[in-house]
């Protein structure tokens, strides 16, 4: 979480006031009389702070019936460390697995007041910057863990928390875009502002207190028809991946209404997220498989939030507009919109007044969206080479449409191209569709998953995003599944390309190297043992050279690759679909499972790692999370970090390779602090007759590289090495 995210200090009767209004008139004398004189004047341990807070609950009456204070240091769990030592629950009877039911806000106890990880206010009373120490980073990350966790096993639209630290005591107040945090004060001197806290917080209505209207917790009978479905959905022939993990114990089961603008209603029960969010800010995405109550059938849901920008369409829009100009291989999206439109927006952004609160970065506020559709399937399911070919060229065939229409999708990665129940490839996640406008040409920078952006957009977090990065997306999604689900040369050290990258000091990141390899066709050679996939890849690799050669020097033109981008693509995979001699079953099980090609330390490693919360299950068959679209270059670089989940940690190894033939090979990607395995090869081009044209752009891209003109400020090595 970017600690510019924080919004204060906040003075703690107007956080009380504006936040926490009640209709009960308060009682004054009682909370007057409030004392914390139980509190010893010096305390050693937080496990003595949250007896003497639950013995002043107790004793003081100030919680509504029903609340009650609970410690976590009586009980163990699994989780233990998303959980804070001290909450506040309601209706918990003690029962194991209780917890996430009934928890309603999470308190932080630290010993020591020298703990806070917020600045003081200072004599002058002039904002302070947020401390850097170590310490203080280690506490706020610890408090946007507490608040991670509770958000993603319960719906709320937002939620508060306390956080004590010795004899002081601060609110918070979390949404989607920021924190807001109130003054620091001493509950020993001035008792009245954390009694009348507590007494309003058990007076608040749910949604007040941040529940979602639209969920509620299930009957047991609703959590028993999920866990069917689900085992029903598992013992189909085609399944997804890894489904059996949204059942999951310590993440309790919702009854989620959706309502239409015709004012229709559908119920779906869901339990755990395919992904968790990593950051309690942010779009928090989160893939649900949901069970539909009226029809028995499993669809997928999408819960997040979404930018609440004017200028940009909401999903629903784009997948509206999509459907109205007939976009072929769309998924069958069943409904899409903002929940309760209007009322669920976050706050935080509101409340930035950088005179005199802590220096923050400019909040964005968001809204809460869902999509639910039929569910799709990764292309880790496809039983043949040939079925793979045939999906990356519906992805093809989606983007040329959608492009026509002026849409760009931005985001073509192996969690978007997907298929349907018919096997048929579908591309899915619209959430970062934009519409070109001639008449307003706002610029699209770089977004995606890094995995498979373009060579042009690795290079560049300032490149303008055009319908020639989403088709060479899908190459880089076609080679990337063809060499983990099928016979070849390759081995795991193969796949690091895709990750490569390294920091440009203020400037995001840059990589691509690897790939503009490929594209080349310099080094050795790998082959693919069904001939007709190794000859596709090999034409696709041909085209996308000449394209990515057509950006990098102005005496190739451009435009002709741009005034029809998708014919040419859509003859080559034609051609190759064409042939007879495709195998019908060839997939394998994945040849380089995640931990085998994963790469971890370096810049970019660094600067993103990865948690349990950041990415989907490898083959999951749910898009990806929101945070894997990269930044455009003028967003933060904790903005960066969230959107940067792609690159995996874990060490890279080799595995097994296939049999006879060879695919080209590159030397080692540059050597720096980023892991890379001794030898990453590229694909090469191999002796066949390409046209006196290709093979002049291809030594001519050979002589821009080598003579470190116009290319070489875009791919950075390290030791001041060039391509």
């Amino acid at each position: 979480m970017s600690v510019e995210a924080w919004v204060g200090p906040l003075d703690p009767r107007v956080f009380l006031k504006r936040f926490m209004k009640v209709t009960q008139k308060l009682p004054t004398n009682k909370l007057s009389g409030a004392s914390f004189e139980a509190v010893p004047s010096q305390l050693r341990t937080e496990e003595e702070i949250s007896t003497s807070l639950m013995h002043f609950a107790q004793k003081s009456k100030l919680l509504r019936k029903g609340f009650s204070f609970c410690s976590s240091f009586a009980t163990s769990s699994n989780d233990q460390d998303t959980r804070p030592p001290l909450s506040i629950h309601l209706n918990n009877t003690g029962s194991h697995g209780e917890y996430w039911r009934t928890v309603e806000l999470g308190v932080a106890v630290f010993p020591d007041s020298a703990m806070d990880p917020f600045p003081t206010c200072s004599s002058n009373h002039t904002p302070q910057s947020i401390p850097s120490s170590k310490q203080a980073k280690r506490l706020r990350k610890q408090l946007a863990t507490y608040a991670a966790s509770q958000f993603d096993r319960q719906h709320r639209t937002f939620l508060f928390s306390l956080v004590i630290c010795g004899h002081h005591a601060r609110f918070l107040r979390w949404d989607r875009a920021g924190v807001l945090v109130s003054a620091s004060f001493n509950y020993l001197e001035d008792a009245r502002p954390l009694a009348e806290f507590v007494w309003r917080y058990g007076r608040l209505l749910p949604a007040d207190r941040g529940v979602d209207p639209t969920s509620r917790l299930c009957t047991t009978s609703e959590e028993a028809s999920l866990r069917q479905a689900v085992k029903a959905h598992i013992s189909m022939l085609r399944h997804i991946p890894g489904v059996e993990s949204a059942l999951e114990s310590d993440h309790p089961f919702y009854h989620v209404t959706i309502t239409d603008t015709h004012s229709e209603t559908r119920n779906y029960i869901i339990q755990k997220s395919f992904c968790s969010p990593s950051a309690p800010v942010g779009r928090a995405t989160r893939a649900y498989i949901a069970l539909d109550t009226s029809t028995q059938r499993l669809v997928f849901l999408k819960d997040y939030w979404r930018p609440a920008d004017s200028s940009r369409p909401s999903e629903a829009e784009t997948y509206r507009a999509l459907e109205d100009a007939h976009i072929p291989h769309l998924p069958n999206v069943h409904w899409a919109g903002d929940v309760i439109p209007g009322l669920q927006t976050t706050m935080s952004q509101v409340w930035q007044d950088s005179d005199k609160q802590w220096p923050c970065e400019m909040l964005r506020g968001y809204r809460h969206h869902r999509v639910v559709q039929e569910i799709a399937f990764p292309l880790s399911t496809v039983r043949s080479s040939r079925q793979l070919a045939e999906a990356i060229r519906n992805a093809v065939k989606c983007v040329i449409a959608a492009y026509e229409a002026s849409w760009l999708h931005r985001d073509i990665s192996a969690r978007n191209a997907m298929l349907d129940a018919a096997g048929q490839g579908v591309l899915n996640d619209w959430d970062h569709g934009f519409k070109l406008d001639p008449e307003d040409p706002v610029p699209s920078y770089r977004t995606g998953t890094w995995r498979f952006l373009s060579v042009a957009l690795s290079q560049s977090s300032k490149k303008i995003h055009d319908v020639l990065d989403d088709l060479e997306s899908c190459f880089w999604v076609f080679l990337y599944n063809a060499l983990r689900f099928f016979d070849s040369t390759a081995s795991a050290d193969h796949l690091a390309l895709f990750d490569y990258c390294v920091e440009q000091g203020g400037s995001g990141i840059s990589g691509g190297r690897g790939k503009a390899q490929i594209l080349l066709g310099m080094g050795g050679s790998i082959e693919f043992s069904c001939s007709p996939l190794d000859d596709l890849v090999e034409d696709l690799r041909v085209h996308f050279m000449s394209s990515h050669v057509a950006r990098c020097h102005p005496k190739v033109n451009l435009m002709e690759h741009l005034r029809d981008p998708g014919t040419p693509i859509l003859e080559i995979f034609d051609a190759a679909l064409a042939r007879p001699d495709w195998p019908n079953a060839d997939a394998l099980e994945d040849r380089f499972p995640r931990s085998a090609h994963a790469s971890t330390s370096g810049a970019c490693a660094q600067s993103t790692p990865p948690t349990q919360h950041d990415a989907l299950p490898q083959d999951s068959g749910l898009p990806a999370s929101h945070s894997n679209a990269i930044s455009p270059s003028n967003e933060s670089r904790g903005s960066l970090k969230r959107r940067l989940q792609e690159i995996d940690a874990g060490n890279s190894e080799s595995t097994r390779s296939g049999s006879s033939k060879r695919l080209r090979s590159d030397t080692t990607p540059p050597s720096s602090s980023l892991h890379t395995p001794s030898s990453v090869r590229s694909l090469a081009s191999r002796s066949r007759t390409r046209s006196s044209k290709i093979e002049a752009e291809g030594n001519m891209l050979r002589r821009i590289t080598r003579s470190r003109t116009s290319l070489n400020h875009r791919i950075t090595r390290s030791h001041s090495q060039r391509i």
